[in-house]
């Protein structure tokens, strides 16, 4: 499930990179000796009275990569900074993608294009080139609001073990962003590594109370994707209870978690065993009846288990226990 916090991400990292850029020109005129010839200063001079916005640039970068060591080397960056800028209020983001790649091609080292880039791709909906640029900009200028953004990219990607990476580094300037909780929590689930699960699954209830409903989302979907990341988040902590054998515990979680979602056959399973090994048949194989109901992964497993657990109560016949299958799919109407 889509984060309902996406798109705000996107929004406020564009906000954000384009004040830092505007900010930049600004601080780059830094009073220097004049260590520069009369022949580039001819060259600055003729940057600066070019209207052309490619053709400016194309000579900003000309006379930057010929001229690498002149003092008039932070001016003409500022030339070049300020046509970005202009052309990020215009929203013109496929010239500023392919005036940098020029640019870039000449000053590879650039932090300002790094972040217009990232910026650029993060507009016009190319995740791969947003995250490719945002590492850069972010290995100049580290922010939590960044690296949640390359989290958010990487999960868009596929990429679940660079999500991992950004969605911790984003975890360590803001432990209450739940999105990358639950996504912490389902990867470490999906590695089979329960305890890093159950760290960041309590971390998501922690965080979750205190949530507000993005503008953008209808309440309908809010409630849906808080549900899913409850029920998530209690079925992570109830299986990491069941494992170190705190069935109670195991018990309380799981039934928090099937209260937000009825139809995890798994969380059911663990019910079931979690009420055996507390010697309470009864609501064991009711557990066990709505997980065979459900035909996920653990139905065979839940099958063979209530029918031991009939057949141990019932003198070794399976008689009436079609009556606790058909009480569990009452139930999970």
């Amino acid at each position: 499930m889509t984060s309902p916090t996406t798109s705000r991400v996107a929004r406020t990292l564009a906000g954000l990179l384009f004040f830092c850029l505007a900010a930049m020109p600004v601080a780059a005129r830094a009073q220097q000796a004049q260590d520069f010839t009369e022949e580039q200063y001819k060259l600055y001079e003729e940057i600066k009275a070019t209207t052309d916005t490619a053709a400016k640039v194309d000579k900003a970068a000309r006379f930057l990569k010929e001229n690498p060591k002149t003092s008039l080397r932070e001016h003409v960056l500022s030339e070049y900074h300020t046509v970005i800028v202009n052309l990020g209020q215009q929203n013109n983001y496929a010239q500023i993608i392919t005036l940098g790649e020029k640019f870039l091609a000449a000053v590879p080292d650039d932090d300002f294009t790094f972040a217009a880039m990232a910026e650029a791709y993060s507009k016009t909906n190319n995740t791969k080139g947003f995250a490719a640029f945002g590492e850069k900009a972010y290995a100049a200028n580290p922010s939590g609001q960044l690296a949640h953004a390359l989290a958010g990219a990487y999960q868009q990607l596929g990429n679940q073990a660079k999500f991992a990476q950004w969605g911790e580094r984003a975890l360590a300037k803001d432990s209450g962003l739940y999105d990358i909780t639950d996504g912490l929590t389902r990867y470490y689930l999906s590695a089979q590594d329960t305890a890093k699960a159950n760290k960041y699954a309590k971390m998501t209830v922690a965080a979750l109370p205190k949530a507000e409903k993005p503008a953008t989302v209808s309440a309908a979907d809010w409630k849906k994707a808080t549900d899913s990341y409850y029920a998530t988040a209690y079925y992570t902590i109830g299986i990491s209870a069941y494992q170190n054998q705190s069935y109670t515990s195991a018990i309380t979680n799981l039934e928090k978690s099937v209260g937000y979602y009825k139809r995890n056959d798994t969380a059911y399973y663990h019910l079931g065993l979690a009420h055996w090994q507390s010697g309470k048949s009864a609501p064991a194989m009711l557990n066990f009846a709505k997980a065979y109901v459900l035909k996920g992964s653990a139905s065979t497993a839940a099958r063979q288990y209530l029918e031991k657990l009939w057949k141990s109560s019932h003198r070794g016949s399976l008689t009436g226990v079609e009556n606790v299958i058909k009480k569990a799919e009452e139930e999970l109407k």
